[in-house]
């Protein structure tokens, strides 16, 4: 897993729409990625957990 990241981090500038880019809203604002598949998961950082 990476390390966690901010949906307002994640905000890119129209360098281009591709599958990458498209972030799903989590539920606390606060994401990781799989280094091996490239999906997302909701992080709870209060309990420093990937929220299932």
């Amino acid at each position: 897993m990476s390390l966690p990241f901010s949906e307002s981090s994640s905000s890119r500038k129209k360098s281009g729409a591709t599958e990458w880019d498209a972030i799903t809203p989590s539920q606390t604002g606060i994401y990781v990625v799989c280094l091996d598949c490239g999906r997302h998961f909701d992080y709870d950082w209060s309990t420093m957990r990937v929220v299932k």
